[in-house]
């Protein structure tokens, strides 16, 4: 079995198109798995666990394009919209046998215009682990942060991304065939997950700008994001309008010489299970002055 390895996070990297083929994604069913199996531990059924009400949170109109390069003093997030709570799993997993210290800190900095969608993670972090390295490796077995993004707001045909602290991309595209139903947990009832829920593992952002830079001696590292419209089949671009979507962080801590996961949630989802949660996601309002 291949063993994690602990690298520190590269020097920053600027802003680029990502457009390379992709060799293939492996499906997240470890850590599906892991929640399924803890939830039956605690005799629950997966869909124990009540769905809280979507955030939501309302983005301005970039006035000033950001650089995309994940400099701190970039001037142009500073009228963005503020995401300052980052929950954890709506289902409290995964457990630890040892208390970890508070979680670190996470905020998400939001703008856009015709073109993308712009989004800013500030991750507080000792020490950027990577577990995976390439495109659309895993990348969730180390530090991660994830963007999911439902363009017409009816789960059937949804997006997600990830960034590690190399500026590594994993992204993947989601459809569902019928009418989208969720359990009260958020998660996709079975009969939809079993017969009528697709994943397209060959799809890649084609246009997507991502840069990443480790502050030291402050222990952070930032991620700026741009998600073209074009990619998400809006072909007349974005426009004033309501976006589903969520945002996560997974931070894997080291304690007592092993590894545990800290997840972080914008709108709490069953853990190992946003990916399956589309009608979960909070809301986007983009609004243009």
């Amino acid at each position: 079995m291949h063993r994690p390895c602990t690298r520190r996070a590269r020097p920053a990297r600027q802003g680029r198109f990502m457009d390379g083929r992709c060799p293939g994604i492996c499906y997240k069913t470890r850590l599906a798995g892991l929640a399924i199996l803890g939830l039956f531990a605690l005799g629950m059924p997966p869909n124990a666990f009540a769905q809280e009400a979507p955030p939501s949170i309302t983005v301005p109109y970039a006035r000033v394009k950001p650089g995309l390069t994940a400099h701190a003093s970039d001037p142009a997030w500073a009228q963005s919209a503020l995401i300052d709570r980052m929950p954890p799993p709506s289902n409290g997993l995964p457990a630890t046998p040892s208390p970890l210290e508070p979680p670190p800190r996470t905020t998400i900095r939001l703008l856009w215009d015709e073109s993308f969608l712009y989004v800013r993670f500030l991750c507080e972090d000792r020490e950027q682990y990577v577990a995976r390295e390439g495109r659309d490796a895993k990348l969730y077995e180390g530090d991660v942060v994830e963007v999911f993004l439902d363009p017409t707001g009816t789960a059937r045909d949804y997006f997600e991304l990830q960034v590690s602290p190399r500026n590594d991309l994993f992204d993947v595209r989601f459809k569902v065939d019928v009418e989208a139903k969720s359990e009260p947990n958020g998660v996709l009832t079975w009969d939809i997950l079993s017969k009528h829920h697709r994943r397209d593992i060959a799809w890649n952002y084609q246009k997507v700008v991502s840069a990443v830079r480790s502050l030291t001696p402050d222990e952070f590292w930032i991620v700026d994001i741009a998600i073209p419209a074009s990619d998400l089949g809006l072909e007349k671009g974005f426009s004033p309008m309501e976006l589903r979507a969520n945002f996560l962080r997974y931070d894997w801590q080291l304690l007592d010489g092993k590894r545990y996961l800290v997840p972080q949630n914008w709108s709490p989802v069953v853990f190992g299970r946003p990916h399956v949660s589309p009608q979960a996601m909070g809301f986007l309002h983009l609004e243009k002055p």
